[in-house]
């Protein structure tokens, strides 16, 4: 059998490139839905038999070890949704719907959902149908027939195609709704000309905070649409859509912070309805053909940077743009910022952004079946066989003494298991001297300590209750869709793409001299807790959400930056606000902001 990586690849600007085949070891606890009479031959309607797979397995373990739904290389034709639901008893409890629905293809050009032509349900434009669809649980006694809701956590869709076939104007490729992590990633979502209503949903009551990379869209109405609750926000990076017709990215209220946009076609590439909702766009390249509308629209709090657009009359129509490189955007085809709402500044003259380097997310995957050791004996004995990759079959795990990486294993893979410190135990895992390691789909519950030189990179992953990640060392680390407070020390660097923190009345994120780069960033907070304590060093925040859920101290602040440390975010509030925005030196900033600033930062551009 050949195996290859867990999703995994190297990260593209360009969404399109064919990346690694997943074909996962046959006792990782992967669920495989040809065992469940999943034929993958394009003719057989393989509706029931994937329903069945994800029926009989969606239960075992929903939050610490949820299983993985795989989808070998085949096109599987579905005439009804998938969804991630307990279909026994789509009346019962939550009317069936589940967190932690991961459903990943072997390869995104390999793996196809295929909806029949002229699909039953799915030929009114009026009254659109998703093909896939994850949901939430149960939230307050509430009814969430539809899959709404807050408790759509762990969601993952990877590695696939949704096609949603010709004569099916009411179909919408996936309704994606996750909570505090989830991700759709490395997928192909496509309509043929004249069919499919929307490529990639986010509709329902609250998406986000959740990952959405390297996913291209082709055809439908709409690429992307999030037109429901202001609550949460989305993160976005490496997002290719083509030839929508009437928008490529619509949204009402939600905040997106996207990274790396690639739009062509005659629609509008963003359009924003609402003054309430925020806006970061950062490398964008939008390609008009014909188009008569302008390329971006938004009457919202907007923070976007190096914009390349061509074939449109008008680049953004905006509003209350004051930003001195703003005022000749609207014909330009390059745009270098444009930051319009409420802002302010720590020193006199205009907020700038720090525009820290960004380094993409390094990943690796190995090419051999003899590469992978399976650890659930011994964790510590597999990593210190040298393995290059060490992993966990789905289940949880609990170990006596901290697991130390300080060899040449590259990567422990969780298949989505957990990872547990018995009492008494800490760290529960420590990487030292120059050792660079993937995690990938685990649950740590305990503490991680990165006290050496090489690269951490965390994906998909949880740090549970109270523990933290800790950087003592002079290395790296790399998050991407991960819940979990972070600290880092002098000289340690950290890039992060969606990071959830919470867990109560504490500092939620620490950079004591070191360099963050964070693009979507979310937190929880109680009455006394910090976003951010910064001494020294430097943090970019390319938009947050800030979701206070009581009333906060009137002596704590949002962000605290001390010691000549350099800063720059963009955020909004999400129902609270903080009395104290920022703290600088000892100087509070406080002003009247319903949501947020588009920036603000300790250093003015020059005048």
């Amino acid at each position: 059998m050949r195996v290859l990586a867990l999703i995994t690849w190297c990260s593209l600007a360009a969404a399109a490139a064919e990346w690694p085949d997943f074909v996962p070891p046959k006792d990782s606890g992967v669920v495989n839905v040809k065992d469940y009479g999943a034929v993958g031959d394009g003719k057989t309607d393989d509706t029931a038999a994937i329903r069945k797979a994800i029926s009989e397995n969606i239960d075992r373990s929903r939050y610490a070890a949820p299983p993985m739904i795989w989808l070998p290389s085949g096109t599987y034709l579905v005439s009804a949704p998938i969804e991630g639901r307990q279909y026994k008893d789509l009346k019962g409890w939550s009317f069936g719907w589940r967190a932690g629905f991961l459903l990943v293809g072997q390869g995104r050009t390999k793996s196809v959902l295929k909806l029949k032509d002229a699909c039953e349900g799915y030929t009114d434009a009026a009254n659109p149908r998703y093909v896939v669809a994850t949901g939430s649980e149960m939230n307050g006694g509430g009814g969430n027939e539809g899959g709404g809701g807050n408790q759509a956590f762990r969601h993952c869709i990877a590695n696939l195609t949704v096609d949603v076939g010709s004569g099916n104007p009411g179909a919408t490729g996936i309704d994606f709704i996750a909570n505090n992590r989830g991700t759709v990633e490395n997928v192909l979502i496509r309509a043929p000309a004249g069919s499919g209503r929307t490529g990639l949903a986010m509709d329902r009551n609250w998406p986000g905070p959740g990952l959405i990379k390297a996913v291209e869209i082709q055809g439908f109405d709409t690429g992307i649409s999030m037109a429901g609750n202001w609550q949460y926000s989305m993160t976005f990076e490496d997002i290719v859509l083509k030839d929508q017709a009437k928008v490529g990215v619509w949204s009402e209220h939600n905040p997106i912070f996207m990274h790396r946009l690639t739009a062509s076609g005659k629609a509008p590439a963003v359009r924003i309805k609402d003054s309430d909702q925020m806006l970061v766009l950062v490398d964008a390249v939008i390609t008009g053909t014909g188009a008569t509308e302008p390329a971006i629209a938004t009457p919202g709090i907007a923070d976007i940077r190096n914009l390349s657009c061509t074939g449109y009359a008008t680049v953004i129509d905006g509003k209350d743009a004051n930003d001195v490189a703003a005022k000749d955007a609207k014909l330009a085809t390059k745009v270098a910022s444009w930051r319009q709402g409420w802002q302010t500044c720590a020193q006199a003259g205009a907020p700038r952004p720090l525009g820290l380097p960004v380094e993409e997310t390094p990943l690796w995957w190995p090419t051999s079946e003899k590469d992978w050791v399976n650890g659930a004996g011994d964790v510590q004995k597999a990593i210190d066989s040298g393995a290059p990759v060490v992993y966990l079959p789905n289940g949880s795990y609990e170990v006596d003494k901290t697991i130390v990486i300080k060899g040449t294993t590259k990567k422990l893979v969780g298949f989505q298991s957990s990872l547990k410190a018995k009492q008494g135990v800490t760290p529960l895992l420590r990487i030292e001297g120059n050792a660079s390691i993937i995690f990938e789909h685990l649950y740590f519950e305990g503490d991680v300590e990165h006290a050496g030189s090489g690269t951490a990179v965390f994906r998909h992953a949880d740090f549970a209750g109270d523990a933290v990640y800790r950087a003592t060392g002079a290395g790296k680390t790399f998050i991407e869709d991960v819940i979990g407070r972070w600290s880092i020390g002098k000289g340690h660097r950290l890039w992060a793409r969606q990071t959830n923190a919470e867990f109560g009345d504490r500092v939620l994120m620490e950079n004591n001299g070191g360099t963050a780069w964070i693009l979507g960033y979310k937190t929880e907070a109680d009455a006394g807790t910090i976003s951010l304590k910064q001494v020294g060093g430097s943090t970019e925040v390319l938009g947050a959400l800030i979701y206070p859920l009581h009333d906060v101290r009137g002596d704590v602040p949002c962000w605290q930056v001390e010691g000549g440390g350099r800063f720059s975010a963009s955020w909004v509030y999400n129902s609270k606000r903080y009395h104290v925005h920022v703290r600088h030196e000892g100087k509070d900033f406080t002003g009247n902001w319903d949501r947020g600033p588009a920036l603000w930062s300790t250093e003015a551009a020059p005048k």
